[in-house]
């Protein structure tokens, strides 16, 4: 049953005042095209509404020069984020939903594609709540909708598709030690090499996780067929990851120190892999916008109905206007030439950001996160 979300229906140009209070001002003079409304089921009735908004929303984003990424699909824990039909009928373990995801993502390269050239299939599928077998079908789906890109959409939209793992990184108390290192390592195997080996690796779960489990009598990893391999090895332009950090909370709320410290260490740690190691490094965005979605996550902090810039927030904002780490009181830094935006939408010109769109099973929703992403050769290399 379809609701009424007014957010489509209103005409009115707001603009965000993001660095003050949050709130939305009304733009006198701008307005939307009008636009109507359709019945909404499931792929095969795509809801023409919320996709003509998104066809808007993403190319309004490039003539501002934002650079939309869009993921298919974001992991909600409890929920499967997918269409009623399929989440009531074993959800991921229906062996139907592979191929109704791959309908999914065509819909969207078709409908979006003009716009966006980065796709992320699947958002932080390696979570702890997936089963082994439900991870196999991800793979799955992953590499349809991968390998439906590249055969259907690649030559004309000339984009890049790839899915992002959530990382956190773990070291082994002393790393001279049997002991530890080999437990680091399998953590590492378990939880990132579970579902990164078999896409940029050798088509199959890691060694050391099959060893583990054959210790443990277990048979709940999957096997796979050689046609399933040769499905999911190599699907990816780009690897990506997720990570948040090694598990230090902050116990300031709003005055983030920590998080200011991690975010100028992790940026420059970022910045020497490019600049020293010559990784192929292409973007580190931060997670999130605000506590309200993501409890202290978030750039903003929100009291009621109050919202609060974070000092992380400033401090990120100052590197981002100096295009890297300011020295006090130098001229802020120029970012390399940009294209020019469209006319009448100069209210909507800032500094070069990247906007990530969720749609998420039959409703379509809007997040910022951080995600860091390399390019690399299919087969042959992964960072």
């Amino acid at each position: 049953v379809e609701t009424t979300p007014t957010q489509f229906a209103d005409p009115n140009v707001y603009l965000w005042n993001i660095s003050n209070n949050g709130e939305l001002i009304k733009l006198e003079s701008f307005s939307a095209p009008p636009s109507h409304r359709a019945t909404h089921c499931d792929v095969a009735y795509p809801n023409t509404t919320l996709l003509g908004y998104y066809r808007c929303f993403t190319r309004q984003l490039v003539q501002a020069n934002v650079t939309p990424v869009v993921t298919l699909w974001h992991h909600t824990r409890q929920r499967s984020s997918l269409p009623t039909s399929l989440d009531t009928s074993n959800r991921w373990l229906n062996k139907k939903t592979p191929e109704a995801f791959a309908d999914y993502a065509r819909l969207c390269y078709r409908e979006l594609g003009a716009h966006v050239k980065m796709w992320i299939t699947l958002n932080e599928p390696n979570d702890e709540m997936v089963s082994y077998q439900e991870g196999h079908q991800m793979l799955r789906a992953h590499a349809l909708a991968w390998h439906l890109y590249d055969r259907e959409f690649r030559h004309i939209q000339r984009g890049q598709v790839s899915l992002a793992l959530h990382m956190d990184w773990v070291e082994p108390a002393f790393s001279f030690t049997r002991e530890d290192v080999e437990p680091a390592k399998r953590v590492l195997d378990f939880h990132v090499g579970w579902l990164a080996e078999p896409i940029f690796g050798s088509g199959d779960y890691p060694v050391g996780m099959r060893s583990w489990m054959r210790q443990l009598n277990s048979l709940e990893l999957p096997v796979f067929n050689e046609e399933d391999r040769r499905l999911v090895r190599g699907t990816y332009d780009f690897f990506a990851m997720s990570h948040f950090s090694t598990k230090l909370e902050d116990p300031a709320r709003f005055k983030d120190s920590l998080r200011v410290y991690y975010l100028y260490n992790y940026i420059n740690e970022a910045l020497k892999a490019f600049t020293l190691d010559g990784v192929n490094l292409k973007g580190y965005f931060a997670y999130a916008l605000n506590d309200q979605r993501d409890p202290e996550f978030g750039l903003y902090g929100q009291v009621h109905e109050e919202v609060i810039v974070k000092a992380s927030l400033s401090n990120y904002r100052n590197i981002i206007q100096h295009n890297g780490f300011p020295i006090p009181g130098a001229p802020p830094q120029q970012c390399p030439a940009l294209p020019q935006p469209c006319s009448g939408c100069h209210v909507l010109i800032r500094g070069p950001v990247v906007g990530f769109l969720t749609l998420v099973g039959s409703a379509m929703l809007i997040t910022l996160g951080l995600i860091v992403y390399y390019t690399a050769k299919r087969h042959k290399e992964y960072y």
